[in-house]
C-alpha cells in the first residue's frame, strides 16, 4: 500500500498517471518518518511522502502517529500506514457497493 503511493509521487506531472495532484491523501507522515529514523538511527527512505504530496498540489492528511487511517477521494484509497490495511479494505468494500 505504501509504496505504490511512493512511486506515485515519483509520477511526473506532465503524465495522464498524475493522480496524486489536488487529491485528499494519507501515508506515511513526516513525523513517523522521522521517529522510524530514530529508531533504526539512520535515514531510512530516501525522500519523504508528505512532501512529496505537498509538492504536487495534494491535500495530505493525518491521524496521528501509528493510527489506522485511511481516505478516499474520488476512485483514489490511501492509507496512512502499515497499520491501515483494513481501513483502506473498508472503504473499498463500501465504494464497491460489498
Amino acid at each position: 500500500m505504501g509504496q505504490r503511493t511512493s512511486v506515485l509521487s515519483l509520477v511526473p506531472m506532465s503524465a495522464s498517471l498524475d493522480t496524486t495532484g489536488s487529491k485528499t491523501i494519507t501515508r506515511f507522515a513526516n513525523v513517523a518518518e522521522e521517529e522510524a529514523n530514530q529508531i533504526v538511527g539512520k535515514q531510512v527512505m530516501p525522500g519523504r511522502i508528505q512532501d512529496a504530496a505537498a509538492e504536487r498540489g495534494a491535500n495530505y492528511i493525518q491521524r496521528g502517529l501509528w493510527k489506522p487511517f485511511a481516505v478516499r477521494d474520488g476512485r483514489l484509497i490511501t492509507g496512512q500506514q502499515q497499520y491501515s490495511g483494513a481501513r483502506v479494505a473498508e472503504l473499498l468494500m463500501k465504494t464497491l457497493g460489498v
